[in-house]
């Protein structure tokens, strides 16, 4: 079994089979987040679910709440996501650009 969002008419947390979410493609368990926080209990791990299957979890936010944050929460008991940290963390600095050399317009007949 797997938990994860859907979306059908607003975003909730559904329980389905890992080959029909995966739609029968290669996948593989990721956690790498094991070497790094304390795993919960596997009973504690059932409770949250079922609070989660029957409360939700709040709207989808691509930054603050998707998929491996409600993954990380139910395993870990605190919503991380390393894929949005590794974007927030990234500084974006434009590239310096010289000055641009003007092109003469040819104007007339080729």
């Amino acid at each position: 079994m797997v938990v994860h969002f859907t979306k059908k008419t607003t975003f909730k947390v559904m329980k389905d089979e890992l080959m029909a979410v995966a739609n029968n493609a290669l996948c593989w368990l990721d956690n790498d987040l094991d070497k790094t926080n304390s795993v919960q209990p596997i009973d504690n791990m059932k409770k949250t679910v079922n609070i989660l299957l029957g409360n939700g979890c709040g709207r989808y936010n691509l930054l603050k709440n998707n998929c491996q944050h409600v993954a990380s929460f139910v395993r870990y008991g605190k919503a991380i996501s390393p894929q949005v940290e590794k974007i927030i963390s990234q500084k974006f600095v434009k590239p310096k650009l010289g000055k641009r050399k003007r092109r003469k317009r040819m104007i007339g007949s080729y």
